[in-house]
């Protein structure tokens, strides 16, 4: 990608897949590795169709930062907020988004905006925070969504089954070695994620919960919720 090329019109997925990868690669080939295989596991492309072409986006707890280039790029007219507790997470994102205009990364959640929102995201985060927190967190974003807006949450969804039993397993283990450790995190909290729709449905939604695709080897279920028109 050309310094200071405009983005007006989205890229294809694939195209912005490609941009993300070649990104990374400038932070290292740890930090390239670990996005190129969320890319694989990711099942990024549900998330994206769930968001909307324009407006300002809100992706809470964005990781390395990769799902919310990834919004840019393919979205027209979209101005990107990630944000991440983790202070070094976010020096490799602001890296990979350098030159990347409309997209911004944050560390502290005193520096998120003031506003209402186009789209609030929340992308296999919700999980490492105590239930009682995870309803008090998607609660006060759903009050921030405007009018015909858009909530999407991706998490694990507890269940029976051979795919909760492993995406389980592999989560409590990665947070055992301290793989995805943060401030705060020293074990999990799945749930049953229909909990949450009463809570969003509250605020004024209509939300959805979808399980994965078949092929699909996570318990990652998908809820989307758009705002009623006032």
């Amino acid at each position: 990608m050309t310094r200071g090329m405009k983005h007006n019109k989205g890229m294809s997925y694939k195209e912005a897949k490609a941009e993300v990868i070649k990104r990374y690669a400038r932070c290292g080939a740890v930090a390239k590795s670990y996005v190129s295989s969320r890319f694989m596991l990711g099942n990024y492309t549900r998330m994206i169709d769930s968001v909307p072409e324009n407006g300002n986006v809100l992706d809470f707890g964005c990781g390395f930062g990769q799902l919310s280039m990834l919004v840019r790029l393919t979205g027209e007219n979209r101005v990107v907020y990630g944000y991440d507790c983790v202070e070094e997470r976010m020096d490799i994102a602001r890296r990979a988004a350098e030159d990347l205009p409309e997209t911004h990364f944050l560390h502290d959640r005193c520096e998120i905006p003031d506003q209402s929102w186009n789209t609030v995201m929340f992308y296999d985060m919700l999980h490492y925070l105590p239930i009682e927190a995870q309803d008090e967190l998607v609660a006060e974003y759903a009050e921030r969504v405007k009018p015909g807006g858009s909530l999407v949450i991706r998490d694990v969804h507890r269940s029976f089954g051979p795919k909760y039993a492993f995406n389980s397993l592999q989560e409590r283990v990665m947070v055992g070695a301290g793989l995805t450790l943060t401030k705060t995190t020293h074990k999990v909290h799945f749930r049953d994620l229909n909990e949450l729709l009463p809570i969003i449905e509250s605020k004024g939604f209509e939300a959805r919960l979808t399980p994965p695709p078949l092929h699909h080897p996570y318990a990652d279920y998908l809820i989307t919720a758009k705002k009623h028109n006032r």
